[in-house]
């Protein structure tokens, strides 16, 4: 089992902070100091920050992980891009960044295609899109995988995790 610090860009009101909390010094990051108030409330023993994830308003220090649970796709590319460069400056070195993102669905996929819709986030992106966002901001690819979330037993969501590590020549592809 991995441990050491994790930085959680995006927390919302840190529902991923009882994953991680004992085996990483957890510090958690949203622009919404609302989530933040109640994730401080909540996980009394952990660091949360009002902060603004494009800006990276936190301190500067290495985390061994750092996690993005679907908060891309609130984002356009340019701050995706630059969010994602950050992240090669706030890695320790042989960390690792992971990401969950949904996919955009197939047109024939109504279930999705409406929850697409009824989401906050309007930037919703293919995998060969997210793929090149990784290599421009420096990350290779080091493992991926695909899932499917349903609501009312249909597929709602087909999701994207992958674990992502800087690199010096992104050439491309997975390793």
């Amino acid at each position: 089992m991995m441990s050491g610090s994790l930085l959680d860009i995006g927390c919302g009101p840190g529902s991923n902070a009882t994953f991680f909390g004992e085996s990483f010094e957890y510090t958690g990051v949203d622009i919404n100091p609302d989530y933040i108030d109640y994730a401080r409330q909540t996980y009394p023993g952990m660091r949360f920050h009002v902060s603004d994830a494009t800006q990276m308003e936190v301190d500067h220090a290495r985390h061994d992980v750092i996690l993005i649970n679907s908060l891309l796709h609130h984002l356009d590319d340019s701050d995706t891009a630059a969010l994602l460069k950050a992240t090669t400056q706030l890695i320790a070195k042989g960390g690792v960044v992971i990401l969950q993102e949904p996919l955009v669905p197939s047109s024939s996929d109504w279930t999705a295609r409406l929850m697409m819709t009824l989401d906050r986030g309007k930037h919703f992106r293919a995998l060969d899109h997210w793929q090149a966002l990784y290599k421009e901001a420096g990350h290779r690819v080091v493992r991926d995988a695909f899932y499917t979330i349903r609501m009312l037993g249909r597929p709602a969501w087909r999701m994207h995790s992958v674990m992502l590590s800087p690199c010096n020549d992104c050439s491309g592809g997975s390793e």
